[in-house]
């Protein structure tokens, strides 16, 4: 009897909570990069959301070290007020604007900006370096996405997570002195703190042993879902294929929709791409002259061009990572859309851009050993493909008719 699944699957950028089959935890994405000067000078994890990046510099030292580290910075009362109180550096890549802020995340407006160019130069350069490379690399997450597409001839196995967060520490008990000994009412201060310390630890340990427990569990339903899935399960196959997308560091969030169809052997995908504006837009560059942000915003026909390469990596990369997940699945449908407000109707509807089928023996002429190489877009199109694309690679909208004519059905 032929079995058919569907099911959604939400991917997100960056970081995120997992909170599922593995348990939760957190895993880091491209968009959002370790990045921050903590106030005294220790690198910490922080991150560049999409607004812009937050780096972190204390401007007025406390110790000779810092002044070593910063010739910039002068301990001495002639440093401003606002000056002592700039704890965060925000920078947008938007408009390449440049913000301060205190510890409680007010924003010391043009004199802070201001006191930070004149104490706190250097730093101010390092970010600024920082946030442009952060920038050129979520560029090219766009651009690359397909080419860590695994190669067919591999399958996508079980790798088990561990719990890495660690059991709480015995507490430290207060000791009784020799006052303490001697006088009960202090000594029965010291035993209801000691009293109240082991409570808190216990119910510590209590909630680390139910999360330990319930990775665990995960753990075991993400093991029996690649054991089934090895065995033929299609349901188990659906599970397997969210399991490895959840380990892809997508640039952006959407949803995935598979449907399965164990008599076809066909593993049909629909992703929702995002908005043409959620996409970076433009080139950043540091002032030659002075400090600041030079931004070049892409004009539109590159907007659209680059919304076209992003749509045909991202279905390059689903594909490839359908067909790692078992070998049964012998045609791949993937179809990309976006939803865009019906002016007539005033309803979300889904506009469909490319759908595209492959066959595995299709896919095995790839050479995946230079997927740098190959152009999505060009590659896609040696398949049955529905697509209408200008010659400048503007995505048209496709009927339901021409997704229909790929003949999977």
């Amino acid at each position: 009897m032929a079995f058919r699944h569907r099911t959604s699957i939400r991917i997100a950028p960056g970081f995120r909570v997992n909170i599922g089959k593995r348990g939760v935890g957190l895993s880091a994405g491209t968009r959002k990069t370790p990045l921050s000067l903590h106030r005294r000078g220790q690198w910490e994890s922080l991150n560049i959301p999409d607004a812009g990046v937050t780096y972190r510099e204390r401007i007025a030292g406390e110790t000779t070290r810092n002044a070593k580290a910063y010739p910039s910075l002068q301990l001495s009362t002639d440093i401003p007020d606002v000056a002592r109180r700039i704890e965060q550096v925000r920078i947008r890549s938007v408009d390449g604007s440049i913000r301060v802020f205190d510890e409680h995340g007010q924003d010391l407006g043009e004199d802070g900006l201001q006191a930070a160019k004149s104490f706190a130069a250097e730093s101010l350069r390092k970010a600024l370096d920082t946030h442009m490379q952060g920038h050129s690399a979520l560029l090219e997450s766009f651009r690359s996405l397909h080419a860590q597409t695994p190669s067919p001839e591999q399958t996508a196995t079980y790798l088990p997570t561990t719990f890495e967060e660690p059991a709480p520490e015995p507490p430290r008990l207060r000791k009784l002195g020799l006052i303490e000994r001697f006088m009960s009412k202090k000594r029965g201060e010291v035993e209801r703190q000691n009293f109240a310390t082991l409570l808190l630890h216990r119910e510590a340990t209590k909630n680390w042993q139910s999360a330990k427990e319930e990775h665990e569990q995960f753990e075991a339903e993400r093991k029996s879902a690649y054991r089934l899935c090895q065995q033929g399960d299609w349901s188990a196959i659906t599970q397997v294929f969210e399991d490895v997308l959840e380990d892809i560091d997508w640039p952006t969030e959407g949803d995935i929709a598979v449907d399965t169809d164990e008599l076809k052997r066909l593993f049909s995908i629909e992703v929702e791409l995002p908005d043409i504006e959620q996409l970076p837009s433009e080139d950043v560059a540091a002032y030659k002259r002075g400090i600041g942000l030079s931004v070049k915003p892409f004009p539109q026909r590159k907007k659209q061009q680059r919304f076209c390469s992003y749509a045909h990596s991202m279905l390059f990369r689903l594909i490839g990572e359908a067909f790692t997940v078992h070998s049964d699945i012998n045609t791949v449908l993937a179809t990309a859309f976006k939803t865009e407000i019906n002016d007539a109707t005033g309803q979300a509807d889904n506009v469909y851009l490319i759908s595209v089928l492959v066959h595995r023996k299709q896919w095995t002429r790839l050479n995946f050993q230079n997927l740098d190489a190959v152009d999505p877009i060009i590659a896609l199109g040696r398949f049955n493909i529905a697509r209408s694309l200008t010659k400048m690679r503007t995505l048209i909208p496709i009927s339901s008719e021409q997704i229909s004519a790929l003949g999977f059905q």
